[in-house]
């Protein structure tokens, strides 16, 4: 499955898990992935590019600007 999402700037959504490999690649703003504590676990600036097993339970969200991510899963 092939889709894009948005994440509004300063945004984040619920938590969650992956239950396949997920790529991801960040086309606009920084994607930034938050621990099940809520604590900032990654950052991932414009460009980056990412292969994910599944897995762990996180949340995710923009930084301070739009975010827009391409996923893979």
């Amino acid at each position: 499955v092939d889709f894009m999402v948005k994440f509004h700037a300063n945004g984040r959504v619920f938590k969650h898990r992956h239950l396949a490999e997920t790529r991801l690649f960040v086309v606009q703003g920084e994607h930034r992935i938050y621990a099940i504590d809520g604590r900032l676990q990654e950052v991932r600036p414009t460009g980056s590019y990412t292969v994910s097993p599944p897995g762990g339970v996180h949340s995710e969200g923009a930084g301070d600007v739009d975010c827009i991510v391409t996923y893979n899963i």
